[in-house]
């Protein structure tokens, strides 16, 4: 492993550490151990949208499309399958038990979830990371997955907008 890659590695154990604790509550002397354990997350998403900048940016394919194509199928690939075995399995878990309002909001965060916007949804609805529990929210969790999926298309959009621009111009190299 290249020094660069054990070094990024490192800071992301250490985001996932911090969030850990954050979540944990540990109190100590009347404070609570890693208050900003919240950093940790932004810090593991820089490092998510670094590999994805990376990944795409450094393929020198002159395959334009081909190249896009690849890059998004890989990213569905990763992400769906363990969608829709959690989609499918929490489906036949709570339509058996939850009440119909329940199970309204419950088809909500499910369809939602499976467009990859829950974390518009979950800040619509004023859900956020420890405030209320979210043992009945199944797909809660999804808020991050989503905002990796749209970053995915963000360096896309950027990725394919690079292709317009004028080098000569600007100061932009890709």
């Amino acid at each position: 492993m290249k020094q660069a890659d054990a070094t990024i590695q490192g800071l992301r154990g250490l985001a996932i550490i911090a969030i850990i604790f954050y979540f944990a509550k540990i109190n100590y002397l009347e404070s609570y151990f890693l208050p900003g354990g919240f950093l940790g997350i932004d810090i593991f998403f820089i490092i998510a949208g670094y590999f994805i900048g990376l990944k795409l940016f450094a393929n020198k394919s002159k395959n334009h499309l081909n190249k896009l194509i690849n890059f998004f199928n890989e990213k569905l690939r990763r992400l769906v399958p363990a969608l829709m075995f959690m989609t499918f399995a929490t489906y036949i878990f709570f339509v058996n038990i939850f009440a119909p309002k329940q199970l309204l909001d419950y088809s909500d965060s499910l369809i939602i979830s499976n467009l990859f916007l829950s974390n518009y949804y979950f800040n619509y609805l004023e859900i956020f990371f420890g405030q209320r529990s979210s043992l009945l929210i199944p797909f809660f969790h999804t808020s991050s997955i989503s905002i990796l999926f749209q970053g995915c298309i963000i360096f896309i959009l950027i990725y394919f907008t690079s292709l317009f621009v004028k080098k000569d111009n600007y100061l932009i190299y890709f």
